[in-house]
């Protein structure tokens, strides 16, 4: 039978594979960030040609989500959908004809029935409704979308949030084990023990973790320089080709919650119910991101083709 003294060697090995593998994945997030990011500052075509139309701004300013909540809102202003007093959304049966992402939404509700905001938005997003802005901000060199840079990112968040995890049990672990060895008169040694392991994987899972903060302390996300420019230089009420086009992309921009906030959907109107909606929706999302660290940005969740070879 091992002594309690293997505890530590037996964590620290532990720590050191899982270490090594999650600094691989994170050298190589911000390696294909920063190659593909330079052959878009160096290549033709960086510059946007024309205006930048309202969902590609939206998918640039939060991904698929915010994509998804700007098709909602010009559907619900086009009368494509209604919201009840509860938020619940419902096909409405009459509109104009609108964007395609508008009449995504209304042939999502009309077949799969009423349903609340948050799941009618991850259903858009997962379903593609951002593909086309995708596809768009790409060619414009607005955007790294190339699946391999993507998936290296996905990857990076997923090892991340499993080091905080594994920090977050072993420190708790260290600390219960040291307070059970006081209980029971052996704290004298207890770095030999199983609390010595725990904090021995603590430290190590944090200095891989801290890696990633040397490499890049800023957020990692794929929007490029031009990208990011093209975003500080949107004029929200630059569009009125669509139904409530200013509103739709001001949502886009800002987000539901956030177009509320500066005063776009007057109280009691449809897009002020979907707003208070939406509010609770992205305090959560933050909270997460927060908690777990440089989770990757909102522009991960859409859907991907199977892993890329290069």
């Amino acid at each position: 039978m091992l002594g309690p003294a293997v505890y530590p060697a037996l964590m620290l090995v532990a720590g050191l594979v899982y270490a090594g593998y999650a600094v691989a994945l994170v050298r190589r997030a911000h390696a294909l960030v920063r190659e593909y990011g330079q052959e878009r500052e160096r290549g033709p075509g960086t510059a946007p040609q024309g205006p930048i139309g309202t969902y590609e701004l939206a998918f640039l300013a939060g991904g698929e989500r915010r994509a998804a909540e700007a098709a909602v809102a010009e559907a619900v202003l086009g009368g494509h959908a209604g919201v009840d007093l509860d938020g619940t959304l419902r096909a409405s049966g009459v509109g104009a004809p609108g964007t395609a992402e508008a009449s995504a939404v209304a042939a999502l509700l009309d077949r799969e029935g009423p349903v609340r905001l948050d799941p009618l938005l991850r259903r858009l997003a997962t379903g593609g409704i951002a593909l086309p802005a995708r596809a768009a901000v790409t060619g414009r060199g607005l955007f790294l979308g190339e699946d391999e840079v993507l998936w290296a990112l996905a990857r990076r968040r997923s090892v991340l949030r499993v080091g905080w995890l594994g920090m977050a049990v072993a420190g708790a672990l260290a600390v219960l084990l040291v307070f059970a060895g006081a209980a029971t008169g052996g704290t004298a040694a207890w770095w030999t023990g199983p609390a010595g392991g725990m904090a021995v994987l603590f430290f190590v899972l944090g200095a891989a973790l801290l890696v990633d903060r040397v490499v890049g302390p800023e957020r990692l996300a794929p929007v490029t320089r031009a990208g990011a420019e093209a975003l500080a230089e949107a004029d929200a009420p630059g569009a009125a080709d669509t139904p409530g086009g200013r509103d739709v992309r001001l949502v886009g921009l800002l987000g539901l919650a956030g177009a509320s906030e500066a005063g776009a959907h007057p109280p009691g109107t449809p897009l002020a119910r979907l707003a208070a909606e939406a509010e609770a929706v992205s305090w959560s999302s933050d909270l997460v991101e927060t908690a777990l660290g440089d989770g990757g940005g909102p522009w991960l969740a859409g859907p991907r083709t199977d892993r890329p070879t290069r």
